[in-house]
C-alpha cells in the first residue's frame, strides 16, 4: 500500500547503489541498531537477572515511540506523509509505554520487581515446563522477547521506513483510507482499555466477601483459566 504512493520516479530510483535506497538501508540499519540497544538495556538484561518477562511490556512500546522518531527525524521523504505515518506510530506506541510504566510502577511500589511474572507468562511457563526442562526457561524468555526485538526492527518498522523515505508529495487515496482505518482501530483500542478496566474492577469489587467457587468463576472470566 505504502509503495503504491512512490512516484514512477521514485520508484526508478529505488535500486542497487541509488541514493533513494541507500537512505532507506541506513535508516533500516540505524532503526535496527537502536532497537537492540534498547531491548538490551530494557528488557534482555532485567529479563535475565530476575527471570521475570515482563520487561517485554515496557521495552516493545517504547521501541515504537524509538521507530517513530527515527522515521520523522532520520527519513528522506515528504514531510507531511513522514509526520502523520510518524506520528500514527507514535501515538500507538506512547499510549502502551505510558500506562505500562504507571501500570507496572503501581504494582511494584515503583521498583519494577515482580514477585511472580504476569498471568500470560506465567502460563507460558506451565506450558514450557510441561515439554522442556525447567532451568532452560530463562533461554525461552530471552527468546520469545528477542523476537519481538527483531519485529520492531524489521516488521514493524519497514512500512514507518517506506513512509517516510517516499518523496511523493501528494498522497494516494489508500493512504488516506488506511490512516482512516489507523484511527478508527486507536480509537477502538483504546475504549476496549477503559472497558477492561471498568470490568476488571466490578469482578475486584465482586470477589471481595465471594466464596472459593465464586471467585474461581471470577479468575475464568479474567484469565481464562482456573
Amino acid at each position: 500500500l505504502l509503495f503504491i504512493g512512490l512516484s514512477d520516479d521514485s520508484r526508478g530510483r529505488l535500486g542497487p547503489g541509488s541514493d533513494a535506497t541507500s537512505s532507506l538501508v541506513e535508516l533500516v540499519v540505524w532503526n535496527m541498531c537502536t532497537q537492540v540497544l534498547l531491548f538490551v538495556v530494557v528488557v534482555q538484561i532485567p529479563a535475565f537477572v530476575t527471570n521475570t518477562m515482563a520487561y517485554v511490556d515496557i521495552g516493545w512500546p517504547w521501541g515504537l515511540v524509538l521507530l517513530s522518531l527515527n522515521g520523522f527525524f532520520y527519513g528522506q521523504g515528504w514531510w507531511f506523509r513522514r509526520s502523520i505515518a510518524c506520528l500514527c506510530v507514535f501515538l500507538h506506541g506512547l499510549r502502551m509505554a505510558v500506562g505500562a510504566l504507571l501500570l507496572f510502577g503501581k504494582q511494584t511500589n515503583w521498583t519494577y520487581r515482580w514477585e511472580k511474572d504476569l498471568p500470560r507468562y506465567e502460563f507460558a511457563r506451565v506450558r514450557w515446563e510441561k515439554e522442556m526442562p525447567k532451568a532452560h526457561w530463562w533461554y525461552k524468555i530471552q527468546h520469545d522477547t528477542l523476537q519481538q526485538c527483531f519485529a520492531n526492527c524489521f516488521m514493524l518498522a519497514l512500512p514507518v521506513v517506506l513512509a517516510a523515505g517516499n518523496p511523493k508529495p501528494l498522497l494516494h487515496p489508500l493512504e488516506m483510507l488506511g490512516w482512516g482505518m489507523w484511527l478508527a482501530a486507536w480509537l477502538f483500542e483504546n475504549q476496549a482499555d477503559f472497558q477492561k478496566q471498568a470490568f476488571l474492577a466490578k469482578c475486584k469489587a465482586k470477589a471481595q466477601g465471594a466464596s472459593i467457587q465464586e471467585k474461581a468463576a471470577i479468575k475464568i472470566a479474567v484469565l481464562g483459566y482456573a
